[in-house]
This record gives C-alpha cells, structure tokens and sequence, in this order.
C-alpha cells in the first residue's frame, strides 16, 4: 500500500476545507419512489422531471466553505433534449431491423450492418457522456457561479474509441496509459467559473498497482473460463453432476476474486486521479477507502438479488392469479382458459410486466443504496487545500448548452453525478 498513499499526497497549500453531504434516506425515498410512481403512471414520460428533482435535492445536500451547490437544470430541457436525439438514432436501430425484413436471407449483409451498429453504439456512447457532462456542470452552481466544459464530444468519443482498441489489442496491459489520457483530455477541458481545472497524471503511475489488479483479474476469469469448459465437455463425457457443480462453484470464487481486485484498482485510480486534479493554487486529495466502496456494493448487489427475486415472486403472482381466475366460470366450475394456446404471447407479457416493476423498484434501490452511499463516502474523503482560489472565483463567460442530455438518455447511459 506505500505506493498507493505516495500517489495519493498533494502538496497542502493554505488552509483545507472539506465538503459536506448531509442527504438523507427518508426524503430520498420519498423523492425516488413517488418519481417511480409517477414515471409508471405517465409511460415514462415523467422520468425526466424525475430526475431534475433527485438531482436537484442531491446537489443542495452539497455544501463547501458553508454555501450548497445547486441545480438548474429542468425537466422540459432533459425531455427536448430526448426527444431530439431520437430523430438522429431512428436510423441506427433502423436501418438493421430494415435489412432483417428486405434481405432475410442475407445473412452476411445482416452481420456487416449489425457489426457497423455496435461500432456506432460503441463509438457514441462515449459521445454521450460528454455532452451530459457539460450539461451538468453548466447546470451546477455554487454561490452562483457555474460550472462548465469545453473541447470536443466527438473528439473525445474517439479518443474514448481509439484508447480502447490500444488497450484491447495490448490485453489489457495499456490501460493505465489509456485511462489517464482519457481523464486528462476531460479533466483539461473542464471549468469553473472563470478558471480551467488541470490534470497532471501520468499512466506509469498506475503501472504497479494495475498489473497486480490485472494479474488477479486474468487469472480470475481465464481460470474460471477454463472451468466452465472443463465442466461442459465434462457433462457431455458424463461426468457425475456434483463434480460438475464443483467447477462451476470454484469458477464463481475466482470471478468474485477478479472483480474485487477490479474494484480496488478503480479506487486506487479515483484516488490518484483526484490527487493530480487542480484548479488554480486549488488541490484535490481523496482517503476514499476501497474497503468501504466494497462493502457498499456488496450490500447493494444483495438487496437487488432480494429484489429481483420478489418481484419476479410478486409478478409470477399475479399472473397465476389471473390465470386461474380466467379459467373459473361463472357457476365457478374449472372451464378452459381463454388464454390456451396464447403461450408465446403470455410469456412476452410476462417478460415486460417483470422488466417494467423491476427496473422502477430497482431505480429506487439503486439510488438509496448506491448512489446515497457512495457520495456520502466520497465528500467524506475528500480534503480540498489552497481554498482562497474559490473565492477568487469569477462567472464563466461560456455559453451553455440549451437542452439536456438527449442521447446519453436516449441511449440509456446518462449518470446522475459528474
């Protein structure tokens, strides 16, 4: 560990200050589930203002040097921003689904389109995020100065694009190199109010602790997937079923054992990453504890295992329920279902009814148990010396953005935090 605690020390300069989250569990559960509620009741059509409200609430939690942060942005900007971002993605899922039904027999032609959009995904979803961020930061105020971002979304994707493929080709070995030109092309593009934020990390910083993380990670998932091989072509030699189930309980240690290694180095990494960030004479230093980050997502992916399984009790329930009562006649003797030989379509129902409750229940478990947690972790650990720079502080001149994240909503991938 002196390697990580030597990355992570910044030089103090001033006094230090600290900010503050004081958010709550009942008025966050109050917010998420009638936002739930109301997301189900409108087709969706709320979730937007839903989660102008939620953001809303977590910023003014958020207070530095005695003064809250807040939100600005609006629901009918995140709506507009959506609903543009469709007329640009009808195309994409389109034109594959076009090709299904007016070349069905062309199976090349289906791979070729299928492989350019999953490039196209790939490629955008990093688009994405960066056109949210600027929104969030340009959304954010503190004493009413607000944040911003310049540089290029589309730049970055293919930044995003192309460090990805070097990090692929590479096994994995890059990555730190990668991650941390990534990091510094957003972080050199980022501002609040009239002053630019600096990065100044390297990648072979991260080397060591990386290589012990990819060492467990690699041998975490090539073992277990030799595992797996090994007991399938044991089950096809007939092989007894409890040997069997023995590779299939030691592959599930070694992944667990490779993502808990995968979850340190992504703290080790937040950690240095906030540690060579700087506004101004401004330094930033994290004691973020990967211990803590675990146990947050292990109790988090616990709830979500009881969830699912409730509600998939819960909605197995109830269409049991409608189906005996469909087939109770009015003399309430048994007659036959009205539903016989409907399976494919009751299965289908059945599959979106679960999906729907579940993603709404699980938006609700995922604010109060993950995202709540972890921010409350992350003020906590965060020490913020040369304080007087935010005084200094004056407006940004930047224009901002008019609507919201449309394609990062669009595509599912928008964040509440930036």
């Amino acid at each position: 560990m002196n390697e990580i605690r030597s990355m992570d020390e910044a030089l103090p300069i001033g006094r230090s200050s600290k900010p503050i989250y004081d958010g709550r569990i009942g008025p966050l559960a109050g917010i998420t589930v009638s936002n739930a509620v109301f997301t189900f009741a409108t087709l969706g059509v709320y979730r937007f203002w839903g989660k102008a409200r939620l953001r809303r609430y977590l910023w003014s939690r958020v207070s530095f040097l005695g003064d809250r942060l807040e939100f600005t942005g609006r629901g009918i900007e995140l709506f507009i921003g959506f609903l543009i971002a469709l007329v640009f993605l009808v195309p994409l899922f389109g034109i594959p689904q076009a090709v299904q039904i007016f070349f069905p027999n062309d199976f090349e032609l289906q791979g070729l389109v299928g492989f350019v959009q999953a490039l196209a995904i790939y490629f955008l979803i990093p688009v994405a995020l960066f056109r949210a961020r600027r929104y969030r930061l340009t959304r954010t105020r503190w004493r009413g100065i607000r944040g911003g971002q310049t540089g290029s979304a589309f730049r970055y994707g293919l930044r995003v694009f192309a460090f990805s493929l070097l990090a692929g080709l590479s096994l994995m070995l890059a990555y730190p190199w990668c991650s941390v030109a990534i990091q510094r092309y957003k972080i050199d593009h980022t501002w609040f109010g009239d002053r630019k934020l600096s990065f100044h990390g390297r990648g072979q910083d991260l080397v060591r602790p990386w290589l012990l993380t990819w060492a467990a990670v690699m041998l975490g998932f090539g073992l277990g997937a030799y595992i797996i091989f090994r007991g399938v072509m044991s089950a096809m030699s007939g092989v007894e079923v409890g040997q069997i189930q023995g590779f299939g309980i030691a592959a599930l240690f070694l992944l667990f054992a490779g993502g808990l290694a995968w979850v340190r180095y992504k703290v080790v990494e937040f950690r240095y990453f906030t540690g060579r960030t700087h506004l101004g004479e401004a330094r930033f230093v994290s004691s973020l504890s990967a211990i803590k980050v675990v146990l947050i997502y292990a109790l988090f992916a616990a709830v979500s295992a009881v969830l699912f399984f409730l509600v998939f009790t819960a909605v197995t329930s109830l269409f049991g329920a409608v189906g005996f009562a469909s087939m109770m006649g009015s003399s309430g003797q048994i007659t036959e279902t009205p539903f016989a030989g409907q399976e494919d379509l009751i299965g289908t129902l059945f599959f979106v009814v679960f999906l729907v409750v579940f993603a709404l229940v699980f938006g609700v478990v995922r604010v109060l148990f993950l995202l709540h947690p972890l921010t409350k972790a992350i003020c906590g650990s965060l020490e913020i010396t040369g304080a007087e720079t935010f005084v200094e502080l004056a407006q940004s001149r930047q224009s901002a953005p008019g609507r919201g994240e449309g394609l990062a909503d669009a595509l599912d991938v928008g964040e509440i935090g930036f």
